[in-house]
């Protein structure tokens, strides 16, 4: 991983990835070096994997499996609302946090609408959008864009992703996705909700001098062509995704990603 990573990427990025990407490896191995983040992390990954088996016991048997083991292992990593859950016997914090990681995990499977449209086979979904958005903008920019693009389309996990397609109008689809987004953090923590509601809305927003949400407006529309750019390579069908190239051409501003597409195209 380290030697594709240095072949890829500025020296600074590829060594900062590469020991998050050996810290990673470690703690699945569960070498910890005692510290908090590790512990943190552990907790984290095991706390997905009976989630997984949750969601994989939902679908297969179609009754909501009891939740209980999943609090106590929030409780075990010390997710927000712990404390009430130990000491005055109130679930009711963990289960409103575990209910919105719930719901956004619906992305995970939520196929993105414009390459149904088009027939592509195996289409990116939503998560895998996201992710994208967010390793491209914290390359590029850091964390603060990092988030910005984790968040930008959240929302969709309650409405959908809604295209030019389905005749609503912008009016309709921003008023739309501000109340998923609202509906899908009001009841966390306060400083969850200024994270994640915040990032979400300087996308949208697009205010003057909000570098990081102008740049992750660009990538969203980069990693628009760059997909449409690898599943026809991959599908060998010709330029059956040229839509998306021409909708495009001449929409990008941030300097980096004009070169992308240059180089792309």
């Amino acid at each position: 991983v380290s030697d594709v990573l240095h072949s890829m990427l500025p020296v600074s990025s590829a060594a900062l990835l590469s020991d998050m990407f050996h810290q990673h490896a470690m703690i699945r191995r569960g070498k910890l070096d005692g510290s908090k983040e590790h512990q943190v992390y552990r907790g984290v990954l095991e706390m997905e994997e009976m989630m997984l088996r949750w969601e994989e016991e939902l679908k297969e048997t179609g009754a909501k499996p009891d939740i209980k083991e999943l609090l106590k292992k929030m409780v075990q990593v010390r997710f927000p609302g712990w404390e009430q859950y130990v000491y005055m016997s109130d679930p009711s914090h963990l289960t409103k946090l575990l209910q919105f990681i719930l719901t956004v995990s619906k992305l995970q499977r939520l196929q993105r609408t414009g390459w149904v449209r088009c027939g592509v086979r195996e289409p990116e979904t939503v998560a895998g959008h996201m992710f994208r958005m967010g390793v491209m903008g914290y390359l590029v920019d850091g964390v603060d864009s990092a988030m910005v693009g984790l968040c930008h389309d959240i929302g969709e996990c309650i409405i959908g992703d809604i295209t030019p397609h389905d005749n609503v109008s912008d009016q309709d689809k921003a008023a739309r996705e501000d109340k998923a987004c609202r509906d899908l953090v009001k009841d966390l923590p306060g400083h969850m909700i200024k994270n994640i509601y915040q990032s979400f809305r300087r996308y949208e927003d697009q205010k003057t001098g909000d570098h990081a949400a102008k740049l992750i407006k660009n990538l969203d529309k980069f990693d628009m062509i760059l997909q449409a750019w690898e599943y026809e390579r991959r599908d060998k069908k010709g330029k059956y995704l040229q839509q998306f190239f021409d909708s495009t051409a001449t929409v990008f501003t941030s300097v980096p990603i004009i070169k992308w597409q240059q180089e792309l195209l």
